[in-house]
């Protein structure tokens, strides 16, 4: 660790192997690779992992290092995009696909042998619509990053929320404005709430539509976001067909599912 101590900045590059053919054994990089960033982190504090990784993953190590830099499989040109991000040249912009768990014991199918890894070759898809961030916020679980995260080189606020119904399509009206020093790009995401109006299995909030918008440094846009009318259904197992979920529903805006900046509501009405 001696070389960590003396240069400025260290990178840790690490990567897990994924395969459509088998199941991950757990949530943790391979190989001790843990064990190397933290030790690596506890020599300079400046330490940069990059993440070459397929899915989520634990971060034990996480409160010891600067920055974080998930690549995913960035594919062939991955070097030179990494090199990029990390020198600056570019502003990063992506989000999370998916939520990462603050520990293996905090997810959809932890403590359920029948959800995984399956008793006599069988497993039980019980969860119901309560998959991803969706069980999260049901369980109030906290998250290590929660699903649509993601940082930049910038910074955006979000202001002057306004929402209308018409032909049950929901439009979800906000101003967004770049407040950092460089250019970006930022994915605003709205959130409908359940509707009161059904006893039906609802999420406390699903993902009702998103922009990708671009903005120079200090650069405000108005954004108009459609939240189509199936995104503010349910199957209706009587009647056997999808019905509107009427009534007063929540609406949020925001950079993620658990940061969202702007609230209001709706009356949904036939």
């Amino acid at each position: 660790m001696a070389l960590a101590r003396q240069v400025k900045t260290p990178i840790v590059f690490a990567h897990d192997d994924g395969t459509e053919g088998a199941d991950r054994k757990n949530l943790s990089l391979s190989a001790d690779q843990d064990g190397l960033i933290s030790a690596v982190a506890d020599a300079n504090p400046n330490t940069i992992v990059v993440l070459n990784t397929g899915s989520s993953i634990t971060m034990p190590w996480l409160s010891k290092v600067k920055a974080v830099l998930d690549t995913y499989y960035p594919g062939e040109n991955g070097a030179e995009a990494t090199a990029r991000l990390l020198y600056g040249d570019v502003n990063p912009s992506g989000k999370t696909t998916q939520t990462f768990p603050a520990s293996e014991s905090a997810t959809p199918v932890a403590g359920d042998p029948l959800r995984y890894p399956g008793v006599n070759n069988q497993e039980n898809y019980s969860e119901g619509i309560y998959v991803g961030y969706r069980w999260y916020d049901k369980e109030k679980a906290a998250p290590l990053f929660p699903f649509g995260h993601g940082l930049s080189y910038t910074s955006f606020a979000y202001r002057d929320l306004a929402v209308r119904q018409s032909h049950g399509t929901l439009t979800v009206s906000f101003t967004l404005k770049n407040t950092g020093t460089r250019d970006g790009d930022e994915v605003a995401q709205v959130y409908v709430g359940a509707s009161p109006k059904t006893t039906a299995p609802q999420a406390v909030r699903s993902l009702g539509g998103y922009q990708k918008v671009h903005l120079r440094a200090g650069q405000s846009k108005s954004l108009r976001i459609q939240v189509d009318a199936q995104q503010l259904k349910y199957w209706n197992t009587s009647s056997h067909a999808w019905e509107l979920g009427t009534g007063h529903r929540e609406v949020w805006v925001g950079s993620s599912s658990r940061t969202l900046l702007l609230h209001g509501g709706v009356e949904v009405t036939r």
